[in-house]
């Protein structure tokens, strides 16, 4: 009889250890499955974070692309500019480089900043042809300024497939607007801003 009270006891005791073992083990999952979520959770955090940083990058990759030292690199399309805003540093000399990538003919105009002009590439006038919209609002067309008068005007022109290039120095810090004076392409959207910085 003590025999076999010994072995329901034993038989219970194992019981019992195996299912502490059980509930033990189901803890540590269960431990370990909100460890997951809370991982995964995380992940998610960073990679939002990833993301945004990526954002702000591209939003800034157009600029770096184009700007190599101080010479700028501009594409002209229908109607717009690459690229669209471009940061510069008050007293120091840059190129732009314009390349002319439409089907039309477009320019590129700043007129407000105070600057000096230090080289400008042979360009073509404006196309004399003129629409007869253009001739019954009375447009006028405009030329690349090369002479005194107009020394602190940006203005490259710049015929489909044709690449042209102005040196120049901002004397002054601010934000300046420049638009393709063609008309009705600025109002399309061709323009974008020069920021210069101290």
């Amino acid at each position: 009889m003590r025999k076999k009270r010994y072995t329901f006891l034993l038989v219970v005791s194992l019981l019992m250890i195996i299912s502490l073992v059980g509930c033990g083990s189901g803890e540590k999952e269960d431990t370990s499955k909100s460890d997951d979520t809370a991982t995964s959770e995380e992940d998610m955090k960073n990679n939002d974070q990833a993301e945004k940083n990526q954002a702000d990058k591209n939003s800034n990759k157009e600029q770096e692309a184009a700007q190599k030292g101080n010479t700028i690199e501009i594409t002209a399309t229908e109607m717009k500019f690459e690229p669209s805003q471009i940061t510069l540093k008050k007293g120091q000399e840059y190129e732009f480089v314009m390349t002319n990538d439409g089907q039309v003919f477009h320019d590129f105009v700043e007129d407000e900043m105070d600057m000096e002009m230090t080289f400008m590439s042979e360009m073509p006038d404006h196309p004399d042809e003129t629409s007869m919209l253009d001739r019954l609002l009375g447009t006028k067309k405009t030329y690349a300024h090369g002479d005194e008068k107009h020394k602190k005007t940006l203005h490259m022109n710049a015929n489909p497939g044709q690449t042209v290039s102005i040196k120049f120095i901002p004397k002054e810090t601010g934000e300046f607007e420049f638009y393709c004076s063609v008309p009705g392409h600025k109002e399309a959207g061709m323009k974008g801003t020069i920021i210069v910085e101290e």
